[in-house]
């Protein structure tokens, strides 16, 4: 009965969701957007707002004109969006 019990709470303690957040988000954009951003020379930047129903990241590449200004292109960025878990559940993109 005891190793039966033991067992039971192990299997139900590595079924436990560990709570989203901000950074976790992060990293799993980050991951999603790697390819897409490793082709721009200075990369990405990256924009996290957390909502009610889950957060919305932005992705918005990074470009500098001739003259040393940064230069913001139309309809290049992408948002991600994920659930209040952390999960993704879609992407808007840009390109």
């Amino acid at each position: 009965m005891m190793r039966t019990l033991l067992l039971l709470t192990a299997l139900v303690a590595g079924c436990a969701t560990v709570p989203a957040t901000d950074s976790s988000v992060l990293d799993s954009a980050k991951s999603r957007s790697h390819e897409y951003c490793a082709k721009i020379k200075d990369g990405c930047e990256y924009r996290v707002s957390a909502k009610e129903k889950g957060w919305t990241v932005w992705i918005v590449p990074i470009y500098f004109g001739d003259d040393g200004r940064r230069v913001y292109a139309i309809d290049a960025d992408d948002m991600y969006f994920y659930d209040r878990r952390g999960r993704f559940t879609g992407a808007l993109r840009g390109y």
